[in-house]
């Protein structure tokens, strides 16, 4: 299974600020990389078990609409384009706005709201290794 994410927008909408990132879950050794920033990590195991268990959400087809229609065009709110490969090859995409705490976007689609949590600060990480290489 395959997460793949950007994050773009926000107050400061730049677009050197957009992070890409690409989070293999593979059973052995699971890890998210952006190889525009060189930037590698891997991933914990329970914080892996996580990421697919969100990722399972999104493959629904109620999740994605929910997402989809929840966020509206926010003005300075990040925008969100995640796309799972589930391990059959099928592919998922939502593209979305976010705004607001982790507990609304949980009510939605349980763990979003903390998908879209992990997905800011890892973006924070891809961005500070991109400006320090």
């Amino acid at each position: 299974m395959q997460i793949k994410f950007s994050r773009s927008g926000g107050v400061a909408s730049l677009p050197g600020l957009t992070v890409h990132g690409t989070v293999d879950l593979k059973d052995d050794a699971p890890r998210v990389t952006d190889e525009t920033a060189q930037y590698a990590r891997a991933l914990a195991r329970p914080e892996a078990e996580q990421l697919r268990s969100t990722a399972l959400t999104l493959t629904t087809p109620q999740a994605r609409e929910a997402l989809a229609r929840a966020g509206g065009q926010l003005r300075d709110a990040y925008h969100y384009d995640v796309t799972v490969v589930s391990a059959d090859g099928r592919s998922h995409h939502v593209t979305f706005n976010a705004a607001g705490g982790a507990e609304s976007w949980n009510r939605l689609a349980p763990g979003i709201g903390d998908l879209i949590q992990w997905i800011d600060a890892e973006a924070q990480k891809i961005k500070e290794t991109r400006f320090t290489r």
